[in-house]
């Protein structure tokens, strides 16, 4: 909850998405499509490389991959409203490869992934790539949840390199991240 105060008189709060003007009880809620909040959690240091894999019979499940490579935990304002979530992540691999991001939220499912995005590398020495996710999520509560991403290719023995090439590692410039925005319905 925000309040502005003139001469210690309070003139507007705002709680849940609503401004109150002084001690009435007049309201005035967000318009449609008003971002009332962001967050984000970018990664420029932890470049790494795995062997971690995710099969590709079912949705991936939590346990699988590597990760999570980015963390950010998120506290809808007003119930109702829509969280835009955008992932990016770059990625590589040392073979032919099927390289996957997976973006995962426990209070929404405890274990399956709510959205992927692969990409094929074609190549037996690999190939950069850049893997993105956008997804939207109608908020059911105010209730704080938190949003991870795994990473990983599907080739037993390959080596997935993530924020970076496979033998360059762009002096740590090759970041990646995710940004949550809360728009009002």
């Amino acid at each position: 909850m925000a309040v502005l105060k003139l001469n210690n008189v309070p003139v507007i709060s705002e709680t849940g998405g609503e401004a109150t003007f002084g001690t009435s009880s007049s309201t005035l809620k967000y318009p449609a499509g008003h971002v009332i909040q962001y967050d984000a959690d970018f990664e420029t240091t932890g470049l790494s490389e795995t062997g971690a894999t995710f099969s590709t019979s079912g949705k991936p499940q939590i346990t699988e991959g590597q990760g999570p490579i980015l963390s950010l935990a998120f506290s809808p304002k007003v119930a109702g409203s829509t969280l835009e979530i955008l992932v990016n992540v770059g990625m590589d691999s040392n073979e032919s490869d099927n390289l996957s991001i997976c973006l995962f939220n426990t209070a929404i499912h405890a274990t399956d992934t709510v959205a992927t995005s692969a990409t094929r590398t074609a190549v037996s020495t690999g190939g950069n790539q850049n893997l993105t996710i956008l997804y939207n999520y109608t908020t059911p509560s105010t209730a704080s949840a938190t949003w991870l991403v795994r990473a990983g290719g599907t080739a037993s023995g390959a080596t997935t390199y993530v924020g970076r090439a496979a033998g360059f590692t762009y002096g740590g410039s090759m970041g990646y991240g995710i940004t949550i925005k809360e728009i009002m319905a």
